[in-house]
């Protein structure tokens, strides 16, 4: 056996202890968010014997999140893909579960739409959340809904360019990301 089949059956073998079962929309709410925590669990095991990382995986094997996101996370996560950042839907910290977050650079984004928006449980839960070490970043789902409607910058060239970037700034969830994608380049180095 070479080097490389070595490495592989070990991979084998410890995926093998530490199994991911996929996650599907029709499971009830408790049974999602146990299986996703536990898979979240596997997948840490994966990481810890150097087989995974927070910063290169795929998040898909977790779960079958476009089937499971509202709207508001689903126009969150296809601006997080297109920035490439690596950031885990749904993932646990501590006693709860953040919208996104990477637990290498302890950043997390909550989306809050307008129901499930409370201000003095969000400052209590993001203070919670510092004391582990967490930075919390919150856009709303105005913000998440305008960044899939408004046109793209790259479209706004001549006069209006700057006016245009000053208003998709303003309305839209990119400037979080970027920030977020500057602290996870910081990470990775």
């Amino acid at each position: 056996m070479t080097k490389d089949d070595d490495s592989l059956v070990r991979y084998f073998e410890v995926v093998s202890q530490f199994p991911i079962e996929r996650v599907v929309a029709g499971l009830s709410l408790s049974e999602r968010f146990n299986q996703i925590a536990q898979n979240y669990r596997s997948y840490q095991k994966q990481v810890d014997a150097g087989l995974a990382s927070w910063m290169h995986g795929d998040p898909y094997q977790i779960a079958d999140w476009v089937t499971l996101f509202s709207p508001i996370e689903y126009d969150a996560w296809c601006e997080i893909r297109g920035y490439g950042a690596p950031l885990w839907p749904q993932l646990p910290v501590g006693k709860f579960f953040v919208d996104f977050g990477n637990p290498v650079a302890k950043i997390a984004l909550e989306c809050d739409g307008k129901e499930f928006h409370d201000p003095i449980k969000d400052r209590e839960r993001d203070a919670t959340l510092a004391t582990m070490g967490w930075r919390v970043f919150r856009v709303t789902g105005a913000e998440c809904y305008q960044t899939r409607v408004m046109d793209d910058p790259a479209d706004h060239f001549g006069d209006d360019y700057e006016d245009y970037m000053e208003q998709y700034d303003a309305k839209t969830i990119v400037p979080v990301i970027r920030e977020m994608k500057r602290i996870l380049q910081e990470h990775r180095q």
